[in-house]
């Protein structure tokens, strides 16, 4: 299964949310908790099971990073990124 399969709702929000944030010069956590502001709360739901899986899932974090358009030297980062931007995303706070 591809990765648009596997994780279709954060295959939204990472290719929706976070390309053109650096042209509004946004940091990722801006973008998180806009997402978070402007979702349902079932979709965040979801993005944030997705996540957890992506996590376990090394051979899609480079295709992850890339339709959020973020670039890292080192597989490790990717998923400290993923585990920051879930993080955001599952704090209390609905923002």
């Amino acid at each position: 299964m591809q990765y648009k399969e596997k994780y279709p709702q954060l295959y939204q929000f990472l290719g929706g949310y976070f390309p053109d944030a650096d042209l509004f010069d946004l940091s990722d956590e801006e973008v998180t908790i806009n997402y978070k502001a402007e979702a349902r709360p079932e979709s965040v739901s979801e993005v944030i099971k997705e996540l957890e899986a992506l996590v376990s899932d090394p051979p899609s974090w480079q295709t992850a990073a890339e339709d959020a358009n973020r670039y890292f030297e080192h597989p490790d980062d990717i998923v400290d990124w993923l585990r920051g931007i879930r993080r955001i995303l599952a704090s209390e706070n609905r923002l």
